[in-house]
């Protein structure tokens, strides 16, 4: 994903968790652009064949003073532009990816994190073309991580 006049915002401070931290970020406006070999009908497409623009966020809270347990969340919803060559005008899409992980010291700065990540999709609005228009896309996983 390619930043246009994005904008960083981070804030650090205490809050009443008996001394967790939390911290957030935020990039008011991005771009996908229409990159890779797109043909309409083609089967070995690379791109998507359109433009995408992007408001995303993320945060963490750390639960405990050593930021060792950590709970995180990223938003990011998607206005898509219409598909060259076709007319399609993919349904707008919000994702949501979250974690929570525990840090474990090995050796000097050296750890170890294990947790749980996931993410939702969801089309939040109908695709729309020249063979009428339809909502489709939805997912969702929950897996653990090291």
């Amino acid at each position: 994903m390619m930043d246009l006049n994005s904008f960083v915002w981070v804030s650090k401070g205490t809050i009443g968790l008996g001394g967790a931290v939390f911290s957030a970020s935020a990039t008011l406006y991005g771009f996908v652009a229409p990159t890779g070999k797109f043909e309409a009908g083609g089967n070995h497409n690379v791109g998507s064949g359109y433009w995408t623009s992007v408001l995303s966020s993320g945060q963490t809270i750390y639960l405990n003073v050593n930021k060792a347990t950590a709970l995180s969340a990223f938003e990011m919803y998607e206005f898509h532009g219409t598909q060259q060559g076709t007319m399609i005008h993919p349904g707008q899409t919000v994702n949501l990816d979250y974690s929570l992980t525990q840090a474990f010291p090995l050796q000097g700065n050296l750890r170890l994190q294990l947790g749980l990540v996931g993410y939702g999709q969801w089309q939040t609005t109908d695709k729309h073309g020249p063979t009428g228009s339809r909502r489709s896309r939805q997912g969702h996983t929950i897996r653990s991580t090291v």
